[in-house]
C-alpha cells in the first residue's frame, strides 16, 4: 500500500485518477488485513503475543470503522460500475 502511494505522490496525480489509485491501495490495504487474519485465525499458535494479535485483528475486522470503510469501498466500486454502464450505453446508441 505505501508503495501505491509513494508512486501517487511521485507521478503527481490528481483528481479522478488519483481517487482511482487511492481507492485501489484502500482495497489492497483491506485484502491484506483480511487475508491476515484470516491466515492467523487457521494456524495453531504458541505465542502468546500471536494470540493476542490475532485476537485484536478479529476485533478491528468487527469493528464499525474497518467495516464502515469495505462498505464504503463497496459502494465507491458499484457506483462508478453504474457510471461505467451508464456511459456504455449512452455510446451505443
Amino acid at each position: 500500500m505505501r508503495e501505491r502511494l509513494d508512486e501517487e505522490r511521485e507521478l503527481g496525480y490528481y483528481g479522478y485518477s488519483g481517487e482511482r489509485r487511492f481507492m485501489i491501495a484502500v482495497e489492497t490495504y483491506c485484502q491484506a488485513v483480511d487475508g491476515l487474519a484470516q491466515s492467523l485465525g487457521a494456524s495453531k499458535l504458541n505465542s502468546r503475543g500471536l494470540r493476542a494479535f490475532r485476537d485484536y485483528l478479529g476485533e478491528y475486522l468487527a469493528s464499525g470503522n474497518f467495516a464502515g470503510m469495505v462498505a464504503e469501498l463497496g459502494k465507491l466500486k458499484r457506483d462508478i460500475a453504474a457510471v461505467g454502464t451508464a456511459c456504455s450505453l449512452r455510446m451505443a446508441r
